[in-house]
């Protein structure tokens, strides 16, 4: 989405291409993804939802990419694809912090995006062990 933003007014069309109903749906909702999806289409970016790319196909040359093939057999005119494949937490190194990770390894936060973690600081009293718990922006 970033990169249709960024591309609307240096080329002749954009047109997003996505599996779900709505942009972002399953990480910040049907609402929120349908706004983002109607700000960008008030700029000219194209929507083609509830769809997939099955294949690049080649210009005349065969060396440049002249279409894309979608799942349900159409095809759009394209120049340039950019692919947006998602990505995977690189959480590993928070196994045995304290950090409460989930299956897929995204950190777990609160309603204000905080973490809570524990940890053993020095008494500033008596000099010795106490357990300090500290609530700390995710970023």
């Amino acid at each position: 989405m970033e990169a249709a933003a960024y591309c609307m007014e240096k080329v002749k069309s954009v047109t997003v291409i996505g599996r779900d109903t709505v942009p972002f749906r399953a990480v910040l909702g049907e609402e929120v993804g349908a706004r983002l999806m109607a700000l960008h289409k008030e700029k000219g970016v194209l929507f083609k939802m509830e769809s997939g790319v099955t294949r690049f196909l080649a210009g005349p040359s065969g060396d440049t990419v002249n279409q894309v093939e979608l799942t349900d057999g159409s095809t759009l005119p394209a120049d340039v694809c950019i692919l947006g494949i998602g990505s995977s937490p690189a959480t590993k190194f928070l196994d045995g912090s304290g950090v409460s990770v989930d299956k897929r390894g995204a950190i777990i936060v609160n309603q204000v995006m905080g973490i809570l973690f524990c940890f053993m600081l020095p008494s500033w009293e008596d000099n010795h062990a106490v357990r300090q718990q500290y609530y700390t922006a995710a970023s």
